[in-house]
C-alpha cells in the first residue's frame, strides 16, 4: 500500500487554494429592471438577481459587470450601461442573489445600441434586447474579448 506524503499533500493543497485565488475575471452584463429599483439602484453597489438565472451562480469576487438599465429603473435610458461594477462579494437568499459591488459611473454612458452590436460576434445579442422592454434583473456572462470591445467605444 503506497504511503501518503503528507508534505506534498499540502504543497498540492496550497497550489491549488492559490490558483482559485487567482483565477481571471469572468464578465457579465447586468441589467436593472423596474423590480427591486428603489431598494437596490444601479448606484447602490448591491444587485439583486433570481438565483434561476445558471449564469448567477458563477459571479464571484473580482468579476467585472457592465451595468445596464432598462425601462422603469428610476427613469435611465433604456438599455444603455451607466456604470461597471467590480464584484466584491455575493450572498444568497429568498431564491435571489445579492451581489455586492464597487460602483464605477460611466460618462457618457454606452449607448444599448453599441452593446448590442458588440455581443453580436459572441451571438449573445438576443440575451441583451433593445427598446423599452421591462423585466425583472436579469445577468449573463460574456466574453472579456466582448467586454473590451464594448468598452472601447466609451469616450
Amino acid at each position: 500500500m503506497p504511503r501518503l506524503n503528507i508534505k506534498r499533500a499540502k504543497r498540492i493543497k496550497e497550489s491549488t487554494m492559490k490558483e482559485k485565488k487567482q483565477r481571471e475575471p469572468l464578465y457579465f452584463v447586468a441589467n436593472f429592471g423596474q423590480k427591486h429599483a428603489d431598494e437596490h439602484p444601479v448606484d447602490g453597489r448591491c444587485y439583486r438577481v433570481p438565483a434561476c438565472y445558471n449564469d448567477s451562480g458563477m459571479v464571484s469576487e473580482g468579476d467585472i459587470m457592465l451595468l445596464c438599465c432598462w425601462a422603469g429603473h428610476r427613469g435611465l435610458s433604456n438599455g444603455d450601461a451607466w456604470g461597471l461594477g467590480k464584484v466584491t462579494s455575493k450572498t444568497g437568499c429568498d431564491g435571489n442573489y445579492d451581489i455586492y459591488y464597487e460602483w464605477k459611473r460611466l460618462v457618457p454612458q454606452i449607448e444599448n445600441a453599441t452593446i448590442y452590436d458588440c455581443l453580436k460576434a459572441e451571438g449573445k445579442q438576443g440575451k441583451f434586447k433593445t427598446g423599452g422592454w421591462c423585466k425583472p434583473n436579469w445577468l449573463f456572462r460574456i466574453e472579456p474579448t466582448s467586454f473590451l470591445s464594448i468598452l472601447s467605444y466609451w469616450r
